[in-house]
């Protein structure tokens, strides 16, 4: 079985509006949901589902294309 690590994804405004649904389409394929908790802020913070390595890598390289940030908070 794959290691998963619960992340917080933010973004900055310009990041959102470029990137949102690039980061869902992300986590649904890794999670296979694509219901999870947001804020309700603009832009939203995402608490999706344990991701693998692979999705966090993945959502990490959007960051210099707009503003995506990754934050594992659990090893």
């Amino acid at each position: 079985m794959t290691e998963r690590k619960k992340t917080i994804v933010t973004f900055s405004p310009a990041g959102y509006e470029k990137h949102r649904e690039t980061v869902l389409e992300i986590i649904k394929n890794d999670t296979g949901t694509d219901a999870f908790v947001m804020t309700k802020s603009f832009p939203p913070i995402y608490h999706p589902p344990p991701l693998t390595q692979c999705a966090i890598t993945e959502l990490t390289e959007l960051r210099p294309l707009g503003s995506v940030n990754v934050k594992v908070v659990e090893e």
